[in-house]
């Protein structure tokens, strides 16, 4: 039985950027030396019909200290990932990070929308999560999910990337962006 935790997480950007100070387990067996990462990725083997990517494609980080970068995907778009047929259910989210750029990265917030054209509402966006470095990712409980494309509402997934490059080095190439594990029901 897994056991789970409540999460309490802070950030501070006054030593070092783009780090967390700490982190729970949340799914794993407190006597097992299985590492959260891994117990993560069981608990969705079990639990998962499939995956999506919503990345950022080669995306070259400007040579400022700080930018915000939305990478959006509509329900179009991403059904040849999981087939159109489907009706997807969010159950977990990992990050994906590309290693070159990872210290520029600094966070992830997700939310879903009615179309990519709707990017600037932030009335229209309904926040899913967010994500910061040092964290696996978000597993939500046994029959716990966000259903997605079901609505007008919800058409798109909206993805803004925080970049901090406090040096401004310029020439760096960024793929980064967010895995989506689903749980599926075909639509009769």
């Amino acid at each position: 039985m897994l056991q789970r935790a409540r999460k309490i997480i802070s950030w501070s950007c006054m030593e070092t950027y783009n780090r967390s100070k700490s982190s729970v387990r949340i799914f794993a067996d407190p006597s097992s030396s299985t590492s959260e990462p891994d117990a993560i990725l069981d608990v969705l083997e079990k639990n998962s019909d499939g995956y999506f990517d919503v990345v950022n494609d080669a995306y070259e980080i400007p040579a400022k200290e700080t930018t915000y970068e939305y990478v959006c995907k509509s329900y179009d778009e991403l059904k040849q990932q999981f087939g159109k047929d489907t009706d997807v259910t969010i159950i977990a989210t990992t990050s994906i990070i590309t290693e070159e750029t990872r210290q520029f990265v600094h966070h992830f917030n997700v939310a879903a929308l009615p179309s990519c054209k709707k990017v600037n509402d932030v009335f229209m966006q309904e926040q899913i999560f967010g994500l910061t470095p040092g964290q696996q990712g978000m597993v939500l409980p046994v029959d716990v999910g966000f259903p997605m494309f079901t609505s007008e509402n919800n058409q798109a997934i909206l993805i803004e990337i925080h970049y901090n490059n406090p040096k401004k080095i310029s020439g760096m190439m960024d793929s980064s962006g967010v895995r989506f594990q689903y749980q599926q029901a075909k639509i009769v």
